[in-house]
């Protein structure tokens, strides 16, 4: 069993860096437009009449919808049939609690959050946008000023900036907004934990490795002291430090520490899925080794537990067979890999 005390040499990063934000780049003035509380972020605009409007969740997708270019118009159709009923369970979850709590209650602020998440799903990342800053609007005006609400719904909003490669913007805010969290909600706290494992996954995607290592490497041993090493949030961030630790090339490190996630989850009967995805993770792995015969063995194991377990039509089933299709045609097994291709758009 891995010991948090021992298994990595931890050090703190320079969260207290100075970060300058005058360079005005496009996503600081699309950023400025919006009312906001952190001084060093942005200046606030009497003119906009954003904390005036009251919008429903269908005016959500009528207002910044950017759906005709989003993944979820060029996902397969039963991919798409699916984002578009759980947005639609949203949707109608989120109308329910306005009626009955009222659009400031943090249930209420919760499913908004959970929709713009399904909304960065599709790619329509203009209204997840609008969903995070009406989830801001909403919580300056009937929360306290630093509520972790506040802080979730900025993330989202750098978030998206991420997921659109916008990175130095995403970048910059991201440190940031740790910054503020780490002086506010405390370096234990979850959000402040949230923050910093999307500013890893974005650090890596830019190749600042080690920087991305260190944070994933300081959650890890954040988590295993406050929850214990067989809770789930310490699992998830295993998980994570095992993804850095291959891109940094410790491949075999991350393997076993995929191995200790696994038989971890497999102490849990209720997390049949997060088994199932982090045995995805390691069929990853050896198919970037180019271990395909074990890849392709684990891919369809992971493919049968899917169906079983989500359904045939869940996108992740269908990721899981796009993948394994794409190790059928390494294998130049071409036939049998267009045969998966058609039955994934089926």
């Amino acid at each position: 069993m891995p010991s948090a005390e021992h298994l990595f040499d931890v050090s703190q990063s320079n969260t207290d860096a100075s970060i300058g934000f005058g360079d005005n780049s496009p996503d600081d003035q699309v950023i400025e437009q919006y009312p906001f509380y952190f001084p060093e972020w942005f200046s606030y605009d009497t003119n906009t009449d954003f904390l005036s409007m009251e919008m429903g969740p269908d005016i959500i997708a009528e207002t910044y919808d950017d759906h005709q270019n989003s993944r979820s118009e060029m996902a397969p159709p039963r991919r798409r049939r699916y984002m578009e009923e759980e947005e639609n369970d949203y949707k109608k979850r989120l109308y329910e609690l306005e009626s009955l709590y009222g659009p400031g209650h943090p249930a209420t602020l919760h499913v908004h959050l959970n929709l713009a998440i399904v909304l960065i799903d599709q790619g329509r990342y203009r209204a997840a946008e609008l969903s995070y800053r009406q989830v801001l609007s909403t919580s300056q005006r009937f929360l306290e000023k630093d509520h972790e609400l506040a802080f979730m719904a900025v993330e989202g909003l750098i978030y998206t900036f991420f997921c659109q490669e916008r990175h130095s913007s995403a970048e910059k805010y991201y440190r940031s907004l740790q910054r503020r969290a780490l002086k506010v909600l405390g370096r234990e706290h979850d959000v402040t934990l949230l923050i910093s494992h999307h500013m890893g996954r974005l650090l890596s995607d830019i190749g600042k490795y080690n920087e991305a290592l260190l944070l994933k490497q300081e959650a890890f041993e954040t988590y295993s002291k406050k929850y214990g090493l067989e809770d789930w949030h310490t699992i998830l961030a295993m998980q994570d430090l095992a993804i850095v630790l291959f891109y940094t090339d410790e491949v075999e490190k991350a393997k076993r520490l995929l191995r200790d996630v696994i038989r971890f989850r497999e102490k849990h009967p209720l997390d049949n899925i997060g088994i199932i995805y982090s045995k995805l993770l390691l069929a990853g792995i050896k198919r970037k080794e180019c271990r395909l015969e074990e890849s392709e063995k684990m891919h369809r194991e992971v493919i049968k537990l899917w169906k079983s377990s989500l359904g045939p039509e869940h996108p992740d089933t269908l990721l899981a067979m796009r993948r394994l299709a794409d190790i059928l045609d390494m294998q130049k097994r071409h036939a049998e890999s267009k045969k998966m291709n058609l039955e994934i758009l089926a």
